[in-house]
C-alpha cells in the first residue's frame, strides 16, 4: 500500500512560490500545508493573505491546504472570517508549533497546556458545518499525558484527520519522536490519523508504516526540505541519482529566484530570501559551493556559486 504524502508546513521557507516549484519540480506530495496564519493586533498579516491567497495556490496534482494558528477561540473565530471570506472549504489548525514566543501565549503547542480553551475551540467547530477541519498537534506542552487526555474531546469534534508528532512542545526538535506514545494516541483516536516527526528516507516511512499500518498517511517537513525528492522516491520506488537531484534542485532555485527577483526591494533583499532556499540543502550540496551560496554577500557572486550546483 501507498501512502498519502503531506508537506509539512514551516514558517519562512514552504510558502506559496516553493509549493508551487515543488510540486512542478520534484512532485510526489499528495497535500501542501500553508505556514500558519495567525491573528495579531486585530488582523491578519498581509503577507500571511498574501501566501494562501487561492490565485496563488492552484496545483495541478495537490491539494493546498491554509493552516490556522488560533489562541483562544476568539482568534478562532476571527481566523475563520477569512477563511471564509477566501472561498475556503477545508483547514488545518496548529496545535503543534513549540516556539516559546508563541507557546507562552497558549498558541500551537502551548494550547494543549490550557485544555479548557482547546475544548471551547473544539466546541465551536460545529459552527462552520461547510468546512472540514483538521488539527496538526504535539502530544502536549510539557506531558504525553496533555494530549492523551484531550483524545475524548477529540473524538467527539467535527475533524476530518489529525496530524500527531509524538514530541511535546518544550522539546521543540530536540530527542527522537516517540512512536510509543503515538501508539497510545492511535489506541484512542477515533479520526483518521497521519504521522508527523523525523521521517528522513523511505526506510523510514516503510518501518512507521510497517508498525502503524492503519494510519491515514505521513507528514513530512525538513525531511522533504533537505532532499525535496523524498515523496517522489517513496511513490515510484526509484531512487533519484545525485545527478537527477541536482537538477532538480537547480530547477526549483530559477523558479524562486524569478519570482523572488520581480517582488523583492533591492538586492539586499532578493540575496537574503534566496539564501535561505539552501538552509536544509547541505546534505545534496558540496561542501564549498554551498558556504560560497550562504555566506555571499553580493547578489553577483551568489549567482556565480548557484550556476555551480
Amino acid at each position: 500500500m501507498i501512502y498519502p504524502i503531506s508537506f509539512a508546513p514551516l514558517q519562512g521557507f514552504t510558502l506559496a512560490i516553493y509549493r508551487e516549484a515543488h510540486a512542478e519540480v520534484f512532485g510526489g506530495v499528495d497535500t501542501y500545508y500553508s505556514p500558519f496564519v495567525r491573528w495579531e493586533r486585530g488582523s491578519v498579516r498581509n503577507r500571511d493573505l498574501h501566501d494562501i491567497d487561492p490565485k496563488y495556490n492552484i496545483l495541478e496534482h495537490a491539494r493546498f491546504v491554509p493552516q490556522i494558528l488560533p489562541g483562544n477561540v476568539d482568534e478562532f473565530r476571527s481566523l475563520m472570517m477569512v477563511i471564509v471570506r477566501l472561498g475556503y472549504h477545508e483547514v488545518d489548525m496548529n496545535w503543534g508549533c513549540p516556539f516559546p514566543l508563541l507557546t507562552k501565549r497558549h498558541k500551537g503547542a502551548g494550547l494543549l497546556a490550557v485544555p479548557d480553551e482547546a475544548k471551547r475551540i473544539l466546541n465551536a467547530l460545529s459552527d462552520y458545518p461547510d468546512i472540514r477541519f483538521s488539527i496538526k498537534m504535539r502530544l502536549g506542552m510539557t506531558s504525553f499525558d496533555e494530549g492523551i487526555a484531550l483524545a475524548t474531546s477529540l473524538n467527539e469534534a467535527p475533524l476530518y484527520q489529525i496530524t500527531v508528532h509524538p514530541r511535546v512542545g518544550i522539546q521543540q526538535y530536540k530527542g527522537e519522536a516517540d512512536w510509543d506514545a503515538f501508539a497510545r494516541f492511535v489506541d484512542r483516536c477515533r479520526h483518521l490519523l497521519v504521522y508527523n516527526g523525523d521521517i528522513q528516507s523511505v526506510e523510514n516511512i516503510e518501518q512507521l508504516t510497517g508498525r502503524f499500518p492503519t494510519i491515514a498517511g505521513v507528514m513530512i517537513g525538513r525531511g522533504l526540505l533537505s532532499r525535496p525528492s523524498l515523496a517522489a522516491e517513496y511513490k515510484t520506488g526509484k531512487r533519484w541519482s545525485e545527478q537527477q537531484l541536482r537538477e532538480g534542485v537547480r530547477r526549483m532555485h530559477d523558479i524562486i529566484y524569478s519570482y523572488e527577483s520581480s517582488v523583492c526591494q533591492g538586492e539586499v533583499q532578493l540575496l537574503s530570501k534566496m539564501q535561505c532556499f539552501w538552509e536544509y540543502l547541505s546534505p545534496q550540496i558540496d561542501k564549498r559551493i554551498f558556504k560560497r551560496l550562504t555566506k555571499c554577500t553580493k547578489l553577483k557572486n551568489y549567482l556565480e556559486a548557484a550556476k555551480d550546483i
